[in-house]
């Protein structure tokens, strides 16, 4: 069976003792009522629904309130080729007056009323940036808008790809264009956000 967040007989009690133990150790170890969940990429036929898709994310967010839940690649579909979003993007699909893009539009939206979720961009950004910037564009643009600067965080999944440096230095260098973002309401990504999102964000909640 698919491990979800909200599956209260699997995922609950374990969400139970952590909750627990963090009411007893936050003051030693403030970061360990962080819940970090691999969502995205998922390969497969679309059809594969479940498979790192976002729903499972507002209920436990809403009864864990005193839990933080960190989603890695802030749940895009296609698996390390972002073609499949461009082509999304250029479909002129929207979902809430942006373009859709699966699944991290849904993602952003879903989770937007919960403060206690936060959208990683590890390989979402990586494979992005270097290969349709135009996507990696929306996708900032998206989960600022959403989910805001203070809930976005920055991870270089550098096991797969050496040194993360470049992902650094492409987020420093980065603009969303100011015609996408008065067309879809983007936020700009300033150098503040920007440094929330490579750090401040991370040391806060850890």
């Amino acid at each position: 069976r698919q491990w979800r967040h909200d599956d209260e007989n699997v995922a609950y009690p374990t969400f139970e003792v952590i909750a627990k133990n963090y009411r007893r150790l936050k003051a030693k170890k403030p970061g360990l009522n962080i819940i970090c969940v691999h969502k995205g990429l998922a390969p497969g036929p679309p059809d594969t629904a479940e498979r790192g898709h976002p729903r499972d994310l507002p209920k436990a967010a809403r009864d864990w309130p005193e839990l933080n839940f960190v989603t890695y690649h802030s749940c895009i579909q296609p698996s390390f080729f972002d073609r499949q979003s461009l082509v999304e993007i250029q479909s002129g699909v929207t979902r809430e007056g942006v373009p859709d893009i699966k699944w991290t539009t849904e993602y952003a939206i879903m989770v937007a009323p919960f403060r206690n979720c936060y959208a990683e961009i590890g390989t979402t950004w990586a494979s992005s940036v270097i290969t349709f910037p135009t996507v990696a564009a929306h996708i900032l643009g998206q989960l600022m808008k959403f989910v805001g600067q203070n809930r976005i965080v920055f991870g270089s999944d550098s096991v797969w790809y050496g040194s993360p440096q470049w992902q650094i230095e492409a987020l420093w260098r980065f603009q969303i264009p100011d015609e996408m973002r008065r067309r879809y309401g983007y936020p700009e990504l300033t150098e503040a956000a920007k440094r929330k999102i490579l750090g401040l964000n991370s040391a806060r909640i850890y």
